[in-house]
């Protein structure tokens, strides 16, 4: 697939690509994107999800994503970033939370909230070291999370 550019769209879908975001690899393209037009300072800021393909095991990257949609439909907790359903740019109402783009290869997209702030890597290289208060109330919601998760 080809690198996606700024203001660009991935079908007939209301999403323009702002930049993409540092993903090192990964089984999918990650990009930040609006929700509507870039003009309106108003119209959110999502992920936008593209899986990767591949010639030889198209599927597995295929079914990777649309399993990630489905379980992240029904995963809601502080610590889990949300899923949102696929907008069409006409008035029909759609709630898959999976969408094929009109890429090359069509590959499959999902589209999650974006939460500002960045990593705690990122935090790391900007504060330099976080003092211990902090870095107990992250590791307790790191921790909460994934009780959360093995719970499911």
């Amino acid at each position: 697939m080809a690198k996606l550019n700024s203001n660009d769209r991935i079908g007939p879908y209301p999403y323009r690509i702002v930049r993409p975001l540092d993903t090192h690899g990964g089984m999918a393209y990650v990009y930040l994107a609006v929700d509507g037009p870039p003009s309106d300072p108003r119209a959110p800021r999502v992920v936008i999800k593209i899986s990767r393909t591949h010639q030889e095991h198209p599927s597995f990257y295929e079914d990777t994503i649309y399993n990630e949609a489905e379980r992240l439909r029904n995963l809601h907790h502080r610590g889990i970033v949300r899923i949102l359903p696929v907008k069409m740019d006409s008035d029909m109402r759609n709630l898959s939370y999976a969408a094929r783009t009109r890429l090359p290869g069509s590959p499959w997209f999902l589209v999650l909230e974006h939460l500002d702030g960045g990593s705690v890597e990122k935090l790391i290289d900007k504060r330099g070291r976080i003092d211990p208060g902090s870095a107990l109330e992250i590791t307790r919601i790191v921790a909460e999370t994934l009780q959360f998760l093995h719970d499911q």
